[in-house]
């Protein structure tokens, strides 16, 4: 079984695998750089650590529906590969070139249990960003969007 944590953005409901959240934390001062790409918010503090904050809603080019809460903030680690050389980088030491970042996002919802074979491939309208989706999967009338963090363009 697969684990996943959901919540929503801009009204949609979405899906990060467990095992990248560290920890969900109440939303706190983030401070803008000048020059970041338009996908970063800027940077926070947290205990000691200066994290990178992304706007997912940038990254996955989505459009705000309904109101933007900005209710919580996860702060995930993930493999770099995909963001070498971008600002902000992480955490310096960190094991096999893992990252950190932090995620606005609207609502936390619940930890999923889900087989592979619930997960069902993006349809070709998505196929131009295929890259960013893990697959969608149906759950209670509710269609959840999996997201692969480690290949979002950032």
């Amino acid at each position: 079984m697969l684990h996943f944590l959901t919540f929503r953005l801009a009204g949609e409901e979405y899906g990060l695998d467990l095992s990248s959240v560290e920890e969900i934390i109440e939303p706190r001062y983030i401070q803008v750089l000048p020059g970041l790409p338009v996908s970063y918010l800027g940077i926070m503090e947290l205990q000691g650590r200066n994290i990178p904050v992304i706007d997912l809603m940038a990254c996955l080019k989505l459009s705000a529906q309904g109101e933007m809460l900005n209710n919580a903030l996860l702060i995930c680690r993930f493999s770099s590969a995909c963001l070498s050389g971008q600002a902000g980088g992480g955490r310096e030491g960190t094991p096999g070139g893992e990252r950190e970042i932090g995620i606005l996002v609207d609502e936390v919802g619940e930890t999923l249990a889900i087989s592979p074979e619930e997960i069902r491939p993006v349809p070709p309208l998505l196929s131009k960003e295929k890259e960013h989706w893990l697959g969608i999967v149906l759950r209670k009338e509710r269609l959840i969007l999996l997201i692969n963090l480690e290949k979002l363009a950032l």
